[in-house]
């Protein structure tokens, strides 16, 4: 029996989101309705893909063999999709940008003014997502596209199934008030300024690690 592709793309929120419940709002689908899909695609494997652990559930090690490959597969059909449309003339699918503070300002307007120059029949739409899981919302396919940010001190994780596109290299300033009463050198190097109080995010963001590390 064949997989069927809306049965791995519900197999995949699963393993994002960890509860019956929460993907079956993601994606619309009644409780009942997302179980009878699970069934459909145990059967089509012949093995069990998730366990009930309390509240949520946990794939098997069927269902993880099945979501590491659910991007590729996914991925594949969608290109199939976008080169139906393009050979038939029709219209392609909005590309879904993800986008997140600064860069809404910074770098989407002039994207979208090359975008439609270059390319008049596309159609981008935005999302915002948290610059510290661009990556991960690209992988899980909430969007196709995202900026994201990236420290030399805290790299983005590297996906084999994304690819990273430098736009752009920023230098960061440190700031202090005038007031000061031990003013800021010209140059210094972050370690040299470690014991003064800093307004940072907190740790666990991409620019907290990157500073704090």
């Amino acid at each position: 029996m064949r997989l069927n592709l809306n049965h791995l793309a519900a197999l995949r929120e699963l393993d994002r989101l960890g509860t019956l419940s929460a993907v079956a709002r993601s994606l619309s689908y009644t409780s009942g309705a997302l179980s009878q899909q699970m069934d459909a695609l145990e059967r089509a494997v012949g093995a069990p893909v998730l366990v009930r652990v309390g509240r949520g559930v946990v794939l098997t090690d069927v269902g993880r063999a099945l979501v590491d490959h659910a991007d590729a597969v996914l991925g594949a059909e969608e290109r199939a999709r976008q080169a139906a449309a393009v050979a038939s003339g029709r219209p392609a699918a909005p590309v879904t940008l993800g986008t997140w503070g600064s860069t809404a300002a910074a770098l989407l307007v002039p994207l979208l003014r090359v975008a439609a120059a270059e390319h008049p029949g596309l159609r981008i739409r935005t999302r915002e997502v948290d610059v510290n899981t661009a990556a991960a919302a690209v992988r899980h396919r909430e969007v196709d596209v995202a900026f994201g940010l990236d420290y030399p001190d805290w790299p983005l994780p590297r996906d084999k199934d994304i690819e990273l596109v430098l736009l752009r290299r920023e230098r960061f300033t440190v700031a202090s008030a005038a007031s000061d009463p031990d003013p800021l050198p010209a140059r210094a190097a972050l370690a040299d300024l470690a014991g003064r109080p800093w307004i940072l995010p907190v740790r666990e963001t991409a620019m907290g690690r990157a500073v704090l590390s």
